[in-house]
């Protein structure tokens, strides 16, 4: 009998060893969330007036708001916390970016040919949720810094950028594996957003 449930235990040990993670492990069913769109990349502002329209800012505390995106909690800025309230002309702020095309590389048989890291496959809007959460632990926040000394620093004479030009895209098939009127059913190599340049008198995907 004994050797049985050390079987059972063993048994249901493994089990919970295996057990995956499905990425919704962010959500409690105890809170409310706020959903709304992320459209463009940039800065965004949420002031007291929407925040008093699904919560009562009575009962809030600035330092248990939270913002998830993409199953993450992201780092906030909240103008006037320091009372511990949030008062009229408080406000939240976030940086956010609607485009996540490293997703995309999990659809490809190898993760290596995602044909464009800039642009996404399907989508142009992902979704933030906002919430209140129960405790009184402090959320991720941005620490504002007041550096008093930039006089100080030395001027340079360059500075690097980095621009991305995402126009005129059309969607490229990729490689044909047997013939041209055939294509692997998997996403594979230079399967995606992009557009034709010359490289040595031949066309590539760029």
């Amino acid at each position: 009998m004994k050797k049985n449930l050390l079987q059972i235990f063993f048994f249901i040990l493994s089990l919970a060893n295996f057990a995956q993670k499905y990425g919704n492990e962010w959500v409690s069913y105890q809170q409310t969330y706020v959903k709304f769109a992320i459209t463009k990349e940039g800065l965004y502002r949420i002031d007291s007036s929407v925040l008093a329209q699904k919560f009562n800012l009575q009962f809030v505390n600035p330092h248990s708001i939270r913002i998830y995106l993409n199953g993450k909690q992201i780092p906030l800025y909240i103008h006037g916390d320091a009372d511990g309230k949030i008062n009229t002309g408080d406000y939240i702020e976030f940086y956010a970016h609607n485009l996540r095309p490293d997703f995309d590389s999990l659809l490809y048989h190898n993760i290596n040919h995602l044909a464009n890291p800039y642009y996404p496959m399907y989508y142009d809007t992902i979704f933030a949720f906002l919430t209140v959460h129960p405790t009184s632990t402090v959320s991720l926040r941005y620490t504002l810094q007041n550096d008093t000394t930039i006089a100080n620093y030395p001027l340079s004479n360059y500075a690097y950028s980095l621009a991305v030009h995402l126009a005129g895209y059309s969607f490229n098939h990729g490689l044909k594996t047997y013939d041209w009127s055939s294509a692997d059913p998997r996403f594979t190599q230079e399967e995606g957003w992009g557009t034709y340049i010359s490289k040595n008198g031949q066309q590539t995907t760029g």
